[in-house]
């Protein structure tokens, strides 16, 4: 019986012993393959817009958005207007029972000082009112207000008609600066921006938040390629190139370093500059395949 256990058991390592060695061997063959030469996808050189942005976070308001007071103390006793309910300038928004001897049984009206769509009651019905409580809301969406927020070191950039870029149900729209707060916000403090943006379809709605990107310099149709594929080396800057199956770094001048494309110059257009590869040396032997990106 032990004799037959040991057998199992050497015959286990004498398995174990082959797989290993196998294993090596395929690894040290990949190895060396590698080592001989990399596959490297190859992009040309474009002409590009090179355009180098500050992220900001945007808040959407109505262009004007008003909250709606009554003229008299009373009580709120029936809502004619609701939540995404139209309404014109002077129309009547809601009935107040006015709490006053002398006006029993009579009903003040509420008119909206703006057209626009009603967004939300503050109050249910029942509720005590004075001209002092904010009843509802009332906002003009065919244009809208978009304030931006800018930490202080982002704020020493940006001035009045600076253009805007943001992306809304992966649609790309255009909007430009048309006024620069002096002061922080006291409850954020940060500073402020605002665009106003003509609001085609009513696309965005008051309290929404937008990721914005503020164009702080550009490069129309420039000579350009991705960032990723520039390299500094030894304190020079440049790109890796094709030559005789080997990597050459050639140097090159850069512009303009934008969000994801770099304007350069020492490079023509259609150029063939090797793309983004991890290691990637001088004299390391490579192989073109098609780029994908």
């Amino acid at each position: 019986m032990k004799k037959k256990i040991i057998y199992i058991v050497a015959g286990v390592l004498v398995l174990f012993l082959v797989f290993r060695i196998v294993s090596y061997r395929k690894r040290s063959k990949e190895e060396v393959e590698f080592a001989g030469q990399r596959d490297v996808p190859v992009i040309r050189v474009e002409r590009r817009n090179v355009i180098k942005t500050i992220p900001v976070l945007g808040e959407v308001s109505g262009n004007p958005e008003v909250k709606v007071f009554p003229k008299v103390t009373g009580k709120l006793v029936k809502k004619l207007k609701f939540p995404g309910n139209r309404v014109r300038k002077n129309e009547v928004l809601c009935l107040i029972d006015r709490d006053e001897p002398a006006f029993k049984f009579t009903t003040a009206q509420v008119f909206s000082p703006i057209s626009g769509i009603v967004l939300d009651y503050f109050l249910d019905t029942g509720a005590q009112v004075s001209p002092q409580t904010a009843i509802l809301k009332v906002a003009n969406f065919d244009t809208v207000k978009i304030l931006l927020y800018f930490s202080e070191s982002d704020f020493t950039h940006i001035r009045k008609g600076q253009r805007v870029l943001f992306t809304f149900l992966d649609k790309t729209f255009e909007g430009f600066i048309n006024r620069v707060y002096p002061s922080p916000d006291e409850m954020s403090k940060k500073f402020k921006a605002e665009i106003i943006f003509k609001n085609k379809n009513h696309i965005l709605k008051p309290a929404m938040s937008i990721d914005a990107k503020v164009v702080m310099d550009e490069r129309i149709n420039a000579l350009a390629i991705p960032r990723y594929s520039l390299h500094r080396i030894n304190g020079k800057t440049g790109v890796f190139v094709i030559e005789n199956g080997v990597a050459r770094f050639k140097e090159v001048e850069a512009g303009l370093i934008g969000d994801e494309f770099v304007e350069v110059r020492g490079l023509r257009e259609g150029d063939e500059i090797i793309g983004e590869v991890f290691g990637l040396k001088e004299g390391l032997k490579v192989k073109r395949i098609k780029n994908d990106k």
